[in-house]
């Protein structure tokens, strides 16, 4: 008779408790502009602070329109995704930055995104770049890194690449199987300069993504 093996509970400490709280009250949800993004919504728990993802089978226009609808909700802090590989050019990015400004929004995500479409904006550093010449309303940037790696960007240059865009940025989002243990290792030899960013762990970003 097979014998079945259970791993025993651990009760948490009251320090873990305190933290994992922490955590789950200060999460962010993100959202995809998918054709039932608005009927899920009515479930976002008010005050929540709510990403919009930029999706290339949709279209950068798909993003702000979910996040003009999301602003008719219970109150939320709603933060769009500005993709460089979705934004054609300056002209395009000055109407969407205006488009931000009138809508209140204070926070942005800015990342490469999916190099599906050619653009005036080779990567996330050219979109910043160009948003701080054009002008933009936010008080807060979150920018991307890969301290597991990337399939197709070298690791110096996903480095690089954090370094430039550190000055933009008040806090950079990672995919979610990094771990601290690997995300130490991975950016030690090139550590930030400044103390004040900070990091959240996100959802697993597409290998194809850009930095």
């Amino acid at each position: 008779m097979a014998t079945m093996l259970r791993r025993k509970k651990r009760t948490l400490t009251d320090l873990e408790q305190t933290a994992l709280r922490a955590l789950v009250e200060a999460a962010k949800y993100e959202i995809i502009p998918l054709k039932n993004a608005r009927d899920q919504a009515a479930f976002l728990p008010p005050g929540s602070v709510v990403t919009v993802t930029a999706s290339p089978s949709h279209g950068i226009d798909a993003t702000f329109d979910l996040c003009e609808y999301l602003t008719t909700l219970d109150p939320l802090t709603v933060v769009p995704h500005l993709s460089a590989h979705m934004i054609a050019d300056r002209a395009k990015l000055a109407d969407l930055l205006a488009r931000a400004k009138d809508l209140g929004f204070t926070k942005a995500f800015v990342i490469g995104g999916d190099p599906a479409e050619q653009t005036d904006f080779a990567d996330a550093y050219a979109l910043l770049t160009a948003m701080e010449e054009v002008g933009h309303p936010f008080a807060e940037i979150g920018i991307g890194a890969y301290p597991d790696g990337h399939v197709d960007i070298p690791r110096d240059v996903l480095a690089k690449a954090l370094h430039d865009k550190e000055r933009f940025a008040g806090y950079m989002a990672t995919q979610m199987c990094s771990t601290r243990a690997r995300s130490g290792r991975g950016w030690r030899p090139h550590a930030l300069t400044a103390s004040r960013f900070r990091c959240t762990s996100g959802s697993p970003a597409s290998p194809t993504s850009r930095s």
